[in-house]
């Protein structure tokens, strides 16, 4: 498994675009909308600087967990995959291999965003804050991770980019990214609140108001964290049924 993660890791060092899209595009929406909330006369501020700083920090892990789909796609279409399925390998092995590369992708994405919040809205946390928000959002993001597997192995290129499309922006309007849950429907804030996205977010804003995260957001994103694995692994083996 190590050899096997070690040549994903390279391959997406050797393809830095993705990587540098899913840093700069929650960047640059933190930037637009804390700066659009100061000058534009909105409730700007450092509450408000706390919040978008966790909100674009978790929008910008789920993109960074998706942007590796192509590449798992690109696995199926030149035969990789049917060379990989000759080899030893379990397949619990080779998804876990793939999890750990997306999570790899998602902790620049996480740092970027914090460092931004810093320079640009002298954001301050506690030492344990900083440390506890970094390793709760990296190891939150893994249902993300699991569902960018499941996509690249269950979905063709044309498909993979409308479910991408839709997993991020679902997270945009049912996580609470952009705007609070709470100005939803009341149907649908009971929908957000079962589906990771807000629960992923929520993580953070505990951290950030000195509090730790609540057992309900982690037993959802465990639960989601299962259902995502399993269908990862179903993906994988569906594959190897068809070659």
């Amino acid at each position: 498994m190590v050899t096997y993660l070690r040549l994903e890791m390279l391959r997406v060092l050797r393809t830095p675009r993705f990587l540098l899209l899913a840093v700069l595009m929650p960047v640059a929406f933190y930037l637009i909308f804390t700066n659009l909330g100061t000058s534009g006369g909105g409730s700007g501020g450092p509450a408000m600087a706390l919040a978008f700083m966790v909100s674009m920090a978790c929008y910008g892990a789920i993109f960074a967990a998706l942007s590796l789909v192509a590449g798992t796609i690109e696995d199926r279409t030149t035969g990789w995959m049917r060379q990989l399925r000759t080899t030893p390998l379990p397949a619990g092995l080779v998804v876990a291999a793939k999890l750990l590369t997306s999570m790899a992708v998602v902790l620049p994405t996480i740092s970027c965003v914090c460092l931004t919040a810093v320079i640009d809205y002298n954001v301050q946390l506690g030492a344990w804050q900083w440390l506890a928000l970094i390793a709760v959002l990296w190891a939150g993001s893994t249902p993300f991770a699991l569902l960018g597997t499941a996509i690249g192995y269950l979905c063709t290129t044309q498909s993979s980019s409308l479910v991408n499309m839709a997993v991020v922006l679902g997270g945009v309007l049912l996580g609470g990214f952009w705007f609070p849950v709470s100005l939803l429907p009341g149907t649908l804030q009971h929908v957000a609140h079962a589906l990771p996205f807000n629960r992923y977010a929520d993580l953070g804003w505990q951290i950030v108001a000195g509090q730790g995260p609540t057992m309900t957001d982690a037993a959802v994103l465990l639960a989601w964290c299962a259902a995502f694995a399993a269908l990862a692994m179903f993906g994988y083996r569906r594959v190897g049924r068809a070659i």
